[in-house]
């Protein structure tokens, strides 16, 4: 096993993305938002309101909330991935930022908060020493009313050379509430939408605690 943990975790994970940008692109946009998202669909803010997706990947859901009326931050470390996405979006209300967890440093300096925050399919690309800084970042770009939601991967990495850490409900709630944010959506696991038998997810929806 390779001894590097932490920061270094992340972008043998970018490498990957960035090696299989084309296979990946098609995959991802081979299902839409709402196949993949149809339990956030009640969750959104209203129209207008400002959006971020962390991990944005192949600009599907970013693609999907600009079309929606959102003003879209679409934060990608993949520049293969992110240099599709962002040619496809050209005409959309979509940012895209070469960023990642878990400082979110660009975004951060922006002093921006955000209506609602979506993290799909990133949370086990975060080595777990990284993810309380990874979670009180993302909590500090909130507004007063935001959501986060987290989709989380369970089962192999499969093929490739991805490196994923364990994910769990228990962990991402105990990390929330010390970052300040409780649950307001936690549900059973799913089936995945690309038909993956060996992946199966799971769904936090975050906000602030009442004051």
């Amino acid at each position: 096993m390779n001894a590097l943990r932490g920061k270094s975790d992340l972008v043998d994970s970018v490498a990957y993305y960035e090696e299989h940008a084309s296979e990946l692109f098609e995959k991802y946009r081979s299902v839409s938002f709402s196949e993949v998202h149809s339990d956030l669909v009640s969750l959104l803010p209203e129209v207008g309101a400002r959006v971020l997706d962390v991990g944005a990947g192949s600009g599907r859901d970013a693609m999907a909330l600009a079309h929606a009326g959102y003003v879209v931050t679409a934060v990608e470390p993949s520049e293969q991935l992110r240099l599709r996405a962002q040619t496809d979006s050209a005409d959309l209300s979509i940012r895209w930022l070469d960023d990642r967890l878990p400082q979110l440093r660009l975004v951060v300096a922006e002093r921006l908060k955000y209506d609602f925050i979506l993290l799909s399919a990133v949370w086990m690309h975060i080595a777990p020493e990284d993810r309380i800084q990874a979670m009180e970042v993302l909590a500090s770009l909130l507004s007063r009313d935001g959501k986060l939601a987290i989709s989380l991967r369970m089962g192999s990495a499969g093929s490739g050379d991805r490196r994923f850490f364990t994910t769990s409900r228990d962990e991402i709630l105990v990390t929330a509430l010390a970052a300040g944010l409780r649950p307001v959506l936690s549900h059973g696991q799913t089936t995945d939408a690309l038909g993956r038998p060996e992946v199966i997810w799971d769904k936090v929806v975050l906000a602030r605690y009442a004051p």
